[in-house]
């Protein structure tokens, strides 16, 4: 009986051992989307981007429509991308949700957005348009059906790298041009800081050519006009003035302001007891940030801790603009006024006047932020 039971036992083994050699059975999905055929055409293969005509349409792709293979209840859903088949893994657009449609369009600035980054400007790019469609059933998982368009695609330069400011003195019609960079490259945004007087203007990309050039369209905006046609900005402005052009697409305009003119710009800090720096001048923890970014570099801000008047403290602040004591202050519009409330500024100047000063009241006690916007027609703080 024993001898049986070894044997038995031994047959068994090898029987198991043989099944551990044989490959392993992995759950199969089932391919049930050979019927979805999507059929993606371009209504071009050659397409030359056009600043002039940023917002026509460069270029349509179309699609068949698919239904699921499984129930015509399920939902179908389309989605586009871009790619470099040169290089694929590095040069390669988001994915764009397109619904239930079954076409698109893209004008010749939203093509320019997605292609500019791969390569330089007026080097024509072959590009591949790539349309996944995907089924949803409860119950079954659906293979994503794919179709792919190649086409050629020229850009255009984005932003210069510089502009030309073309400015005519409206009293005596003397013209002069000034050569403007970026403030930070690739940013789109470019300032100019000078005494301005009545007179009109444009932002030409050549320093000699006319064309192209950035002229007045309505308000604040500004336009492209490559040959034709247009309207110069104008100005009132007499003295120091700063202009911000902004050539991204979510704003695309040229604004004048006159900002508050610092001793030491930039170096902006806060003194007090009302504040977690206390009297220390020039205290690198109350040194104020530059907050407004290139759009607005006006705005700047100091985060830290507020105190009301306590233990013999009087809870007050105001703040400094150079070195020391002897140096210009911002003042309060009035002593003790309330920085939650008392919004305006005194200043800059030395504390030879009223040495006003923010006085904290209990409810603004705690971590806080305070703004400034310098702004000479507009010189506030904000306590946040």
């Amino acid at each position: 009986m024993k001898k049986i039971f070894s044997f038995a036992s031994i047959v068994c083994m090898f029987a198991m051992l043989a099944s551990c050699n044989e490959d392993p059975t992995y759950y199969q999905v089932p391919d049930v989307s050979g019927s979805m055929n999507l059929n993606l055409t371009c209504s071009q293969e050659r397409i030359q981007l056009d600043k002039s005509t940023s917002d026509a349409t460069a270029v349509t792709f179309n699609w068949d429509a698919v239904k699921s293979p499984l129930s015509a209840n399920d939902s179908v859903a389309y989605f586009l991308r871009f790619y470099d088949p040169a290089s694929k893994t590095e040069h390669i657009s988001d994915t764009i949700p397109m619904g239930s449609a079954t076409t698109k369009s893209f004008t010749h600035n939203e093509l320019n957005n997605i292609v500019s980054r791969w390569i330089h400007p007026d080097v024509p790019i072959e590009v591949t348009a790539q349309l996944l469609c995907y089924v949803f059933n409860e119950q079954k998982f659906v293979k994503p059906v794919v179709s792919e368009a190649k086409f050629w695609v020229t850009c255009f330069e984005k932003f210069p790298t510089y502009l030309y400011l073309r400015i005519t003195d409206n009293a005596t019609g003397s013209t002069k041009t000034e050569r403007l960079e970026q403030v930070e490259t690739g940013s789109g945004i470019y300032q100019y800081t000078a005494p301005l007087t009545p007179s009109t203007f444009v932002f030409g990309t050549s320093a000699t050519d006319e064309y192209p050039v950035y002229a007045h369209d309505s308000g604040e905006k500004l336009k492209y006009v490559n040959d034709g046609d247009y309207e110069p900005f104008s100005t009132t402005a007499s003295g120091d003035r700063t202009m911000i052009i902004d050539l991204n697409d979510d704003y695309s305009d040229c604004r004048i302001v006159e900002m508050i003119k610092l001793p030491r710009p930039g170096h902006i800090w806060i003194v007090g007891d009302g504040c977690s720096v206390g009297w220390n001048p020039n205290n690198s923890a109350g040194l104020f940030e530059m907050v407004g970014g290139l759009r607005e570099p006006w705005i700047y801000a100091w985060t830290g801790e507020f105190h009301s008047a306590k233990d013999g403290s009087e809870g007050m602040f105001k703040i400094g603009l150079e070195s020391d004591y002897n140096g210009q202050f911002f003042f309060a519009p009035s002593n003790g006024a309330n920085p939650m409330t008392d919004l305006g500024i005194d200043g800059p100047r030395t504390q030879g006047g009223s040495d006003n000063k923010w006085q904290v009241p209990a409810e603004g006690e705690g971590v806080h932020t305070l703004k400034l916007i310098l702004l000479a027609d507009d010189l506030h703080l904000e306590f946040e």
